[in-house]
């Protein structure tokens, strides 16, 4: 999906993917999740602009039965977002990538597919007017295992300098990375003993290098995915999270760094 808005008024653009459902087998592998692509391209030479992008991978498909088989991976995802504006104006970007979901897996000796993390870009412009910029990458869950099968594993996140902006005036800049949640693994009363999914670490890096910005607002945040819950066997470990926020300026601006991991 892509959305490009360019007027001489307020301009504004949103744009919204989803990759289809993977495929289900009955032994084997279920069908990798369909991919998401979003792109919002938005220019205003008199007034604000605003882009947003959101792409969200596809659940793998699930194996039904057999034994040594896997639900499908989750699906890509990219998601793009640009905005630029002239003067005082203002421009905000927000672009949103979330990877798909592993596929469901039921029976002993089969396991829940793997998560898959998006990826996503933001930017935005302006002459002297406020710029916000805000960028995501999420990892998808493991998928969940039934009867005995394991859980899968949640997918990692790794945001580096995955925004940006320019302006004279205040420049906010924020990034995330969220790691995939473990996939569960439950007895549902059978004697099988599933083992549950790992989450999926995640890290956030943002370096700016800056020198024409009369303030500077940056954040980076991190959150490790969640272990996987069984009711009959081993818990999966939790994701680890580690996050970075580096500013050079030499333009005498008010300067404001944080960083979060949890």
């Amino acid at each position: 999906a892509t959305a490009a808005v360019t007027a001489t008024g307020a301009a504004a653009a949103t744009s919204n993917a989803h990759g289809g459902l993977g495929g289900g087998v009955g032994t084997g592998t279920g069908l990798t999740g369909g991919a998401a692509t979003s792109g919002a391209n938005v220019s205003s030479t008199g007034s604000s602009s605003s882009a947003d992008a959101y792409a969200q991978g596809g659940a793998g498909g699930l194996v039904q039965g057999g034994s040594g088989g896997a639900g499908g991976s989750g699906g890509a995802s990219s998601a793009t977002a640009v905005a630029a504006s002239i003067g005082a104006n203002s421009a905000s970007a927000s672009a949103n990538g979330a990877g798909g979901s592993g596929g469901v897996a039921y029976y002993a000796g089969n396991i829940g597919g793997n998560g898959v993390s998006g990826t996503a870009s933001a930017s935005a412009t302006s002459g002297s007017g406020t710029v916000q910029v805000y960028g995501t990458i999420a990892g998808g869950a493991g998928g969940s295992g039934y009867y005995g099968a394991r859980g899968g594993n949640g997918a990692a996140a790794n945001a580096s300098n995955i925004v940006s902006g320019s302006t004279t005036g205040n420049l906010n800049l924020s990034q995330y990375a969220n790691g995939g949640g473990g996939g569960s693994a439950y007895g549902n009363g059978t004697p099988a003993v599933g083992t549950a999914g790992a989450g999926g670490n995640a890290a956030s890096t943002l370096s700016i290098n800056d020198t024409a910005a009369s303030s500077i607002n940056a954040s980076a945040s991190a959150k490790g995915g969640a272990s996987g819950f069984s009711d009959s066997g081993n818990y999966g470990a939790a994701g680890s999270a580690n996050a970075l926020t580096n500013v050079t300026t030499t333009n005498s601006a008010y300067v404001v760094g944080t960083a979060s991991a949890v």
